[in-house]
């Protein structure tokens, strides 16, 4: 039941940057000289991510470690089961962080382009 209870809070935690974050879409309205880009600028999933993914990985590396001195407890796919957990949140976090950045840059370009843009008119 235990094993069973820790699989689904995995599941429910899950790669939270894969589910909240958000790419960039850039909308170019050039009649009305408006840039709109749409993303995710916030790090904290990522961050909840890889906090998640250091824990993990101390707890694979604990469980194995115990696993290897004690054959008869049985943690080795408990320890094999963590270290998926903590590929799967290692990688919504490299995921995360990608997103973010290129949101970051988008939205720096977004604001250079809409100074060019609202100067354009002026002499």
């Amino acid at each position: 039941m235990q094993r069973l209870s820790a699989v689904v809070v995995l599941v429910t935690l899950c790669g939270c940057s894969l589910i909240k974050t958000k790419n960039p879409a850039v909308k170019l309205d050039a009649s009305a000289k408006v840039v709109t880009v749409k993303c995710t600028t916030s790090r904290t999933p990522p961050l909840i991510d890889s906090v998640m993914t250091v824990a993990l990985l101390a707890g694979t590396v604990v469980t194995a470690i115990v696993a290897v001195a004690d054959e008869s407890k049985g943690l080795g796919a408990t320890a094999g089961g963590l270290g998926v957990g903590t590929l799967v949140f290692g990688g919504s976090a490299i995921v995360g962080f990608g997103r973010t950045s290129a949101c970051r840059v988008a939205k720096r370009g977004e604001a250079r382009l809409r100074e060019e843009l609202s100067g354009a008119g002026q002499p």
